[in-house]
């Protein structure tokens, strides 16, 4: 970031350059000021973008898969001590626990994230935007945060699960294929105390440090505790897991998800883009438009042991967004592991049925231990990495 002052007036440029995968800039400041900035640095990225074309590979952009996926796969064994979604050791006992977190540029950082076992991003509405979701499994931090209201691309993940679900109450629509509410009911949310609005009286409060809408804080201790004090009762799904490191497959240090307003006319979604960087011993750190994804309260840096980039089917309902089968099916997925790349496939048998990801070969994939980072999209999304 670079500051300019000019009569009184400050300009604050962010540029994001990505020779590989396309460039953009974010500026803060004076209007004036903006126009002879954007054009110097647009050309600039456009001279850097030209002389490293070709150095990228895309992925399969495909919802259909090729994977010899499976008509069924058996449920894996529970581990006592183990999560079942992370595959390290646990002590807190077990109410996961999904919510939905803002994804605009002025949200980050988030809060209480860097005790999420597993993280998603899924459309929100048209144009490319998205929101975050964040599955509290292993640990559930005093406050998380910030949260927003939720779709019907959200619930059926948490459907996945056997989750709770948390969210600043959703779109206003009741009944059909795109109504939350509807769903809720259906498939037994409200009934079994497993649905959060933090738009009523409990469980929320607003924040000071952030502005509005993006202030909105879930007390998700205070929801454990509640799960377990009123005893509801959640069917642990695990995945497989494995310590032995992906050494198949091609090289993918790199990758850099691009989600579009309009695909034809090249314009990204900035608030949805995102790269995600591989350290050795690490894993997958993820940056999106502000730069390094980090917990807000603890400073921690967000690190994944698995990337997974899920193909899916979007329909639509009163200008609203859903899964086609409301993720029943299967189709393609981007596999990312200890810096390589593998084309799988990810499959849902019914709409209460567990979330499965499977290797070339349509075996269940092994994950490597620790937490994992799923990005939902459809076709027209540019998944690229080097």
């Amino acid at each position: 970031m670079q500051c300019y002052a000019k009569k009184g007036k400050t300009m604050c440029i962010i540029v994001y350059i990505e020779p590989f995968y396309g460039s953009y800039i974010h500026l803060k400041g004076d209007p004036k000021m903006k126009r002879i900035i954007l054009i110097v640095l647009t050309l600039t990225l456009l001279m850097v973008s030209v002389s490293a074309l070709g150095e990228a590979k895309l992925t399969p952009n495909e919802v259909k898969t090729s994977v010899p996926v499976k008509d069924s796969y058996p449920d894996n064994p529970v581990v006592e001590g183990e999560s079942p979604i992370t595959g390290l050791p646990v002590e807190e006992e077990y109410t996961p626990i999904l919510m939905v977190l803002d994804n605009a540029e002025d949200a980050y950082p988030h809060w209480g994230v860097s005790d999420a076992s597993m993280m998603f991003q899924v459309f929100n509405a048209g144009s490319g935007a998205t929101k975050i979701l964040a599955l509290f499994a292993d640990a559930y931090p005093e406050k998380a945060g910030g949260a927003r209201s939720a779709r019907m691309t959200m619930l059926p993940i948490a459907n996945s699960f056997n989750s709770a679900f948390a969210s600043g109450n959703y779109a206003p629509v009741n009944g059909g294929h795109v109504s939350v509410k509807t769903k809720l009911r259906e498939w037994g949310y409200k009934k079994a105390k497993k649905y959060f609005d933090l738009l009523g009286n409990n469980f929320k409060e607003r924040e000071k440090f952030i502005n509005e809408p993006h202030n909105l804080t879930f007390y998700c201790k205070e929801a454990h505790e509640y799960l377990l004090q009123n005893k509801v009762e959640f069917e642990k799904r695990p995945f497989q897991f494995t310590d032995e490191p992906l050494t198949r497959g091609e090289d993918a240090t790199k990758i850099v998800i691009k989600h579009y307003i309009d695909k034809d006319a090249g314009k990204v979604n900035n608030a949805s883009y995102a790269e995600y960087n591989y350290v050795e011993g690490k894993g997958y750190t993820r940056t999106s438009a502000t730069g390094v994804n980090k917990d807000r309260f603890t400073e921690e840096e967000l690190v994944f042991a698995n990337v997974i980039v899920m193909r899916i089917t979007l329909k639509y309902q009163d200008g609203y967004q859903y899964y086609e089968n409301h993720l029943v099916g299967s189709g393609n997925a981007d596999i990312f592991q200890n810096g390589k790349y593998i084309s799988g496939a990810w499959t849902r048998k019914d709409v209460q049925g567990r979330l499965i990801f499977t290797d070339e070969n349509g075996e269940e994939l092994k994950l490597q231990r620790g937490k994992t980072f799923v990005v939902l999209t459809i076709d027209k999304t540019d998944v690229l990495y080097e």
